[in-house]
Parts: C-alpha cells; structure tokens; sequence
C-alpha cells in the first residue's frame, strides 16, 4: 500500500505547490511522506546523491525502480524523435539503474516491460 501512495505522490512536490507539511497534514503516514521527499528531485542535485536520498528510505527504491521502469519503456523512448535526446535519456536510466543497485534490463524485467519494441 504504501509503495502505491508514493508511486502516485512521488512528482507532487516537484511538480505543484504541495509541500510535505500538506501531504502529512493531509493524513499521508510520516513513512510515505518521507518516501516522497526521498523520491523528490531537487535542483542541481546530482543523479549520485538523489539516488543515495532514494537508496536510504525504506519505499522509495521500489517506487523509483517503478519510475525508470516506465520513463526507460522501449515503446515510450521510441516516441522520442530526436536520436540524440533519446541516447541521452537512455544513458541517465542505465545509470540510475547502475545506483539503484542493478540494471535497467533487471529493472525492467521486473515490472515486466518488454525490452524490445515488437
């Protein structure tokens, strides 16, 4: 349940007005919130330290596997129309594969997306 609750929350903080104070306030348990702020990007934070935050919470790795295994979707990446876009995103999913602990094939294995485009 609570990887559900971040997979959900995980962008709102970066991506509205909604502070962590709101989210527990709105009743999110302090394990989710501390998730989502794990899971929140934060300006010029390098990849390394943003993916050590997600690597120290007790949700967020799953959650953020979650995310790559999405973003790195072969069939999503094909929509990317510039091949040099593309490689660029690729290479950051393998990376943070690579500091989450495994690899952007395992990661997709494990939420099942298909590695190749059929």
């Amino acid at each position: 349940m609570d990887e559900q609750v971040v997979g959900w929350l995980h962008d709102v903080v970066e991506d509205t007005d909604i502070t962590l104070a709101e989210l527990r306030a709105m009743g999110f348990t302090t394990e989710q919130v501390l998730a989502v702020d794990a899971m929140t990007n934060r300006r010029g934070e390098p990849l390394t330290d943003s993916m050590a935050r997600v690597m120290a919470d007790a949700i967020a790795p799953r959650v953020k596997r979650a995310d790559v295994s999405h973003n790195a979707d072969p069939a999503r990446l094909a929509l990317v129309s510039d091949e040099a876009t593309r490689a660029r995103l690729q290479a950051k999913y393998e990376r943070t594969a690579g500091l989450l602990d495994t690899t952007l094939p395992d990661i997709l294995a494990e939420f099942e997306v298909p590695s190749r485009l059929v």
